[in-house]
Parts: C-alpha cells; sequence; structure tokens
C-alpha cells in the first residue's frame, strides 16, 4: 500500500512547494516518491512508496461549501472518498499573514483565506480525520525546512525506515 501524505490548507500558504521540498528529501533517502497535484489525490500507483498532494478532498470541499454552501450529499462523498482512498498523514499548513500575488485565478482576500483555513480545520475536527498542524516557522526559516524536516522524519518512521535516513 502507498504511504499517502496530505498538505492540508488555505491557498497562498506554500502547500506546492512544501510537497516538492519533501519529495526530493525522501528520495535523496532512497524512497520512490511523488508529488502529485490534487487531482490525483486517488492515485496509487504501484511503483510509488510515497505520494504528496498539495491539497486534499476535504480542502476542495472546504472551498466548494465556500462559494455554494455547505451540502450534506457532497460531504458524504468527499468523506466516502477520504474513507476509500485514505491519507497516511495529513499536515495543516498554517496560513501566513503575509500578501498572497494576484494571479487572475485565486481570491487574494486575507477574508478569504482565513474562513478556508478555519473550515478546514473545523471539518478536520468535527469529522475525527487524524491530522498535525504544522508549526508557524520561525523568521529565519524563510524555506520552511522545519516542516520539511517534520515531515520526512514522520514518514521515514512510519516507514521504518533506518533512523541513519533522519533528517
Amino acid at each position: 500500500m502507498v504511504y499517502k501524505i496530505g498538505l492540508a490548507s488555505t491557498h497562498g500558504t506554500g502547500k506546492t512547494t512544501l510537497a516538492a521540498l519533501v519529495e526530493g528529501e525522501l528520495k535523496r533517502r532512497g524512497l520512490i516518491a511523488k508529488y502529485l497535484p490534487e487531482v490525483a489525490s486517488q492515485a496509487t500507483p504501484p511503483y510509488y512508496q510515497v505520494i504528496i498532494t498539495d491539497r486534499t478532498v476535504l480542502d476542495n470541499y472546504c472551498y466548494y461549501a465556500y462559494h455554494f454552501g455547505q451540502d450534506k450529499r457532497t460531504l458524504a462523498v468527499v468523506l466516502d472518498h477520504v474513507k476509500k482512498f485514505p491519507y497516511s498523514q495529513v499536515y495543516v499548513v498554517p496560513r501566513m499573514n503575509h500578501a498572497i500575488q494576484a494571479d487572475g485565478l485565486r481570491d487574494v482576500s486575507q477574508e478569504m483565506r482565513v474562513k478556508i483555513d478555519q473550515e478546514i480545520r473545523a471539518l478536520l475536527q468535527k469529522q475525527e480525520i487524524p491530522h498535525h498542524i504544522l508549526p508557524i516557522p520561525e523568521e529565519r526559516d524563510r524555506y520552511r525546512d522545519s516542516w520539511v524536516r517534520l515531515i520526512v522524519n514522520q514518514t521515514l518512521q512510519d516507514l521504518r525506515c533506518p533512523e541513519g535516513d533522519y533528517m
């Protein structure tokens, strides 16, 4: 079975970059890892030991609910998906208060980002989905090395890799 890591958070928190960094660190330690974009969250190809998604189906539901309102049937489909294709670990990436650059695709308002972040955390809590909330990094940790180290080490531990491979 593939070990699957989901990064959950509002947009503009650095999930995609974090996913790529974690993928690289796991590969450097000899694991066959692959970062997959959110649309591939159910992919479990046998040739990867680890896949990392930069969004979970839970995040997607929160965006859906933000725009169209809560929907019990849609939520049931999402929760069924998570049950059938579970994440080995879900990490909530903290929302930082920095402005994000407008790209014509995303709402860059701080208000929306706060609301999505709150909804993701509430959904994980209410549905009792195990997750880790990543700590806000120190100012000098621009590249989020502390997050990479935490995720890589947890993955290596869960996969029972030699401790010498840990960061």
